[in-house]
């Protein structure tokens, strides 16, 4: 399924091979959180994203703490209304999604995350 998946989004962009597609896929991802793009994160959620939201999907990150540490209020909440967890674990470097909403600035996905849940006692788990 989601290699079908990934063929299909890599025929659009002109991929040739799923790993290229996926490659593709993880650049326009960020793009579409750099530039705020909801229309786009919208779409890719329509097109099976979804099933995306329960794991990283942006190499070692969720999409979720990419969104909020760009502070993309919109687009954290359409997360959040599909269902990603507000407080899934820790990339590579230890960011979560209201660690990142903090260090961006960001009230409107600080309240978004915490109106879902988010753990407003959890700190990184290197900081003991």
């Amino acid at each position: 399924m989601e290699e079908e998946r990934l063929q299909r989004i890599g025929e659009r962009f002109g991929a040739s091979s799923v790993e290229k597609a996926d490659t593709v896929l993880q650049l326009r991802l960020r793009l579409a959180l750099s530039l705020g793009d909801d229309a786009f994160i919208a779409k890719w959620l329509r097109d099976g994203g979804r099933e995306a939201l329960h794991k990283p999907c942006l190499k070692d990150t969720w999409i979720l703490t990419t969104a909020a540490a760009h502070g993309c209020s919109p687009i954290v909440e359409r997360l959040l209304e599909a269902r990603a967890s507000p407080d899934p674990p820790e990339d590579a470097i230890g960011n979560f999604p209201l660690l990142a909403s903090c260090s961006s600035g960001s009230v409107g996905c600080i309240e978004a995350l915490l109106e879902h849940h988010a753990d407003p006692q959890r700190s990184r788990s290197s900081d003991g």
